[in-house]
């Protein structure tokens, strides 16, 4: 029972040490699972971190490069579109102004000689010189206004002229200017936009793994968890059948080695009650040659008094069946000893482990086999000597008279009936060890 106890919990122990592999198993997936989301989240919070970086720099950059360099290039191109406007314009009031500068300047210069001729030809004469003094007049309003018309008109319009003409030269480099700074700023905010839109994608990258290893971290601690529920429960199993093992060696393996040290114990007390027996043997068979010489000498005995008294025949040929019987008995005692030697080796050989189950009824009934055995040997050494004495005294009082084989006769009878008893007594001697060693 021990032994399928153990069995029980082997097979469970290792059901459960399996279970409890593979849950250690799923275990480390989860861990390695759980650690890598752990690094998953710090890379997807710094690349969205560059993404924001990397958007804030692209919208300052819109902001104030890309902008800015397009409002310039638009005044610039507005600016290079009515250059040519204003040229034309400006060259158109300066004609107009030429122009108007001319006729002044014809017409002052009309008055002038008018004045000088005027002035020349006076003289004295007081209307002539008044009338030289009103053309001088006029000749000088003619130059006044001649130096107002350049002043408030030509001069501006050479101004605007010189404007429009400098506009004219600087508005191609202006646009100019502003495209490569739009291009420049263009090609930055590309730049941006590519090192936003690669961030952007690297988050999206980033994010997408995050989210299937979340998943799969899910999952790999679903898994662990069933696995280790199913661990726990083996294990439970286990440690059960491993209490009930403990309990049945407590309960029966425990007392049944204490039986086999029993019955080992016993088999050496075998052993030396083998030997015991061995020596009681040998001494009953010298007792028992002892015992055979007074039925020798009641035999020498018995033929004298059949030389001198008939009657005494009947007597010597009981006496001489008694012998037979006697010599058969001790002939059988014999047997029975080498039967019981024989059977003692066999036991010792063949019933020792039979024994654990019954080693505490084998204790029993070899301790009475041994007392009855003892008690039988002793009283086998009182009964042959009183045997041996009682033919001695037989033998004597046969030699004494005759009448008294008569009373041998009846004796020996008597003593026959107790060589019977004995050999009983030593059938029930037999019958003991007989169970000791089944």
């Amino acid at each position: 029972m021990p032994n399928a106890a153990t069995a029980v919990f082997t097979g469970a122990d290792n059901t459960a040490k399996a279970s409890e592999k593979i849950a250690a198993a799923a275990k480390a997936v989860m861990d390695k699972l759980a650690a890598d989301l752990a690094k998953q989240k710090i890379e997807l919070a710094t690349k969205q971190k560059t993404q924001t970086t990397a958007k804030a720099t692209l919208d300052q950059l819109i902001a104030q490069k890309q902008k800015p360099s397009e409002a310039k290039v638009a005044a610039a191109a507005a600016a290079l579109k009515q250059a040519p406007v204003t040229k034309a314009a400006a060259d158109k009031a300066q004609v107009a102004a030429n122009a108007a500068v001319k006729a002044a300047l014809n017409k002052y210069l009309a008055a002038e000689m008018t004045a000088q001729t005027a002035e020349a030809g006076a003289g004295n004469d007081a209307a002539k010189q008044a009338d030289a003094a009103g053309k001088r007049k006029a000749a000088a309003a003619d130059k006044t206004a001649l130096d107002q018309l350049i002043t408030d008109q030509q001069k501006a319009v050479l101004a605007q002229v010189a404007k429009a003409n400098a506009a004219m030269k600087a508005a191609p480099i202006t646009k100019a200017a502003a495209d490569k700074e739009l291009a420049a700023a263009k090609a930055e905010v590309a730049k941006a936009t590519a090192a936003h839109n690669a961030a952007t994608q690297a988050a999206a990258a980033a994010q997408k793994i995050m989210t299937t290893s979340t998943a799969n971290h899910a999952k790999a601690k679903t898994d662990f968890t069933t696995k280790q529920v199913d661990a726990t429960t083996k294990r439970k199993v286990a440690n059960t059948a491993k209490a009930k093992r403990a309990e049945l060696v407590a309960a029966k393996q425990v007392p049944a080695q204490n039986a086999v040290t029993a019955a080992g114990a016993t088999a050496t007390e075998l052993a030396a009650a083998k030997v015991a027996a061995v020596a009681i043997l040998t001494r009953v068979n010298a007792e028992m040659v002892v015992a055979a010489k007074p039925f020798q000498a009641l035999d020498a005995a018995a033929k004298i008094v059949e030389a001198n008294v008939k009657p005494a025949e009947a007597v010597v040929t009981k006496m001489t069946a008694a012998m037979d019987v006697a010599g058969k008995l001790v002939t059988q005692r014999k047997t029975e000893a080498a039967n019981a030697e024989a059977a003692m080796d066999k036991m010792a050989a063949e019933k020792i482990k039979p024994m654990e189950a019954q080693v505490t009824v084998a204790a029993g009934a070899m301790t009475t086999a041994q007392a009855a055995h003892a008690n039988a040997e002793e009283i086998h050494q009182a009964r042959v000597a009183a045997l041996a004495k009682t033919v001695a005294d037989q033998s004597t009082t046969a030699k004494t008279s005759t009448d008294e084989a008569g009373k041998l006769a009846t004796t020996v009878s008597a003593e026959q009936k107790r060589v019977e008893a004995l050999k009983a007594e030593y059938e029930k001697l037999k019958g003991p060890t007989k169970t000791a060693a089944k």
